[in-house]
Order: structure tokens, then C-alpha cells, then sequence
């Protein structure tokens, strides 16, 4: 029954009808997935309170939360290294702090969701690059720092990836890493000819030139105004 609640639902409301219910709320079963989006009272002490209570968490979500910064998204990575899921999205203030962070700590990432983040750079992404082998889902839209140079790292390093999504990223052109795919792809077929199945080479459109490439893994990707 506790596991169809919301978060809000659990947290004020079903909590408060007696200390039985309250702990069966706290269970860290029910604090795996948590969406904390548009929340304005996440703060960084908030933050540290939730993984200190349940440091099993797989996936947060907390776009537009503005009243937390990056010690609050570092102590989470910390405590939280079984982290898959990881979403940001409007967090202007958050900066390479927060990323490299969850890069060091995570290392079992699968998404990294940072959309609209002024701030994010290159380093950022060189890190979850050499240290986040296992990302299949990365979405790097209105990054406007971000370029080439840690685009590169990203698809040398993540060959599982199935699914990036840029827009408006003016330093990062079209087929910035898809260079480095379209190697490691000739070699894994050499290698291995009778290689199928989602690790096989797939061809993917390019939404400005309309160009087929091959790349590893890669089941769609967005990269508009690149």
C-alpha cells in the first residue's frame, strides 16, 4: 500500500498518523527512487539528511531546485554510490563540482539527465567519461560551455551509451564524437565479425545534415542547433 503513495503523500500525510506508519514510511525501501523536482525547500542540509537516512538511493531527480548548491549534490554522490540515475535539469547553480562529484562516487551511472546548466564544462564531462563506463542515457541540452574536447572523452569512454541529447550547444559540433565511435566501431567488428545485437554498430540520422553515420550502441540521438 505505502509503495503507491507519492513522496508527498508519504511524507505529509501518511507519516503523521502515528509513529508505526511514520517508521514504515522511513523504510529505505520506499526511498530508492526519489523525484524532489521543483522543490524549493531542498536545501543542502536536506539533501544530506535523506542520504544519511537511505545512502540506497538509485535515482534522484532534482530539477529547479534552487535552494541547494553543489555541497549538498557532493555529500549525496558520497553517501549514494549505487547512484544510476541522476537528473538536474534548470540548476543554474550547480557547477563542475556537482558532476565531477557524481562521476567520482558513482561509478555505476546510467543516466545523466543536466539540461539548462550554465555552468557545466568540459571537466565535468571528462569525468564522467573516465570513470563512468556504464552511462547509456546523457542529455547535455543549453550546456553552453560544454565543446568537442569533452564530448570526445564522453564517447571514447561510455561505449554503452544509446542515447545523447544536445541542443543548442554552440561549441560542440554535429559529429563531435561520432568520429571516435566510427573507430571503435571498425575495430569491434574486425575483432569480433560476427558481432549483433545492441552492441552492434547501428546507423543513426543526423539532424542537420541528414548524413547516415555508424556508431556503437548509439540508439538515437538530438543534437539540434549544435
Amino acid at each position: 500500500i505505502f509503495s503507491n503513495l507519492s513522496l508527498d503523500e508519504r511524507c505529509l500525510s501518511a507519516s503523521l498518523v502515528c509513529k508505526y506508519w511514520r517508521d514504515l514510511c522511513l523504510d529505505f525501501q520506499f526511498w530508492k527512487q526519489l523525484d524532489l523536482s521543483s522543490r524549493q525547500q531542498v536545501t543542502d542540509e536536506l539533501l544530506e539528511k535523506i542520504a544519511s537516512r537511505s545512502q540506497n538511493i538509485i535515482e534522484i531527480n532534482i530539477s529547479d531546485c534552487r535552494s541547494m548548491s553543489d555541497t549538498g549534490v557532493c555529500v549525496l554522490a558520497f553517501k549514494c554510490p549505487g547512484l544510476l540515475r541522476y537528473t538536474a535539469y534548470r540548476c543554474k547553480q550547480l557547477s563542475d563540482t556537482s558532476i565531477i562529484a557524481v562521476a567520482s562516487h558513482c561509478p555505476l551511472l546510467q543516466k545523466v539527465h543536466v539540461g539548462n546548466q550554465d555552468k557545466l564544462t568540459d571537466e565535468g564531462l571528462k569525468q564522467l567519461g573516465s570513470k563512468c563506463r556504464e552511462l547509456k542515457d546523457i542529455h547535455f541540452g543549453q550546456c553552453y560551455k560544454i565543446s568537442d574536447e569533452g564530448m570526445i572523452v564522453i564517447a571514447k569512454g561510455c561505449l554503452k551509451l544509446q542515447r545523447i541529447y544536445m541542443q543548442e550547444n554552440k561549441l560542440a559540433s554535429h559529429c563531435c564524437g561520432l568520429s571516435c565511435c566510427r573507430a571503435q566501431a571498425s575495430d569491434a567488428q574486425a575483432q569480433r565479425p560476427w558481432l549483433t545485437g545492441p552492441a552492434a554498430p547501428r546507423h543513426v540520422g543526423s539532424s542537420r545534415t541528414g548524413a547516415r553515420t555508424r556508431v556503437p550502441c548509439i540508439g538515437r540521438r538530438t543534437l539540434n542547433h549544435c
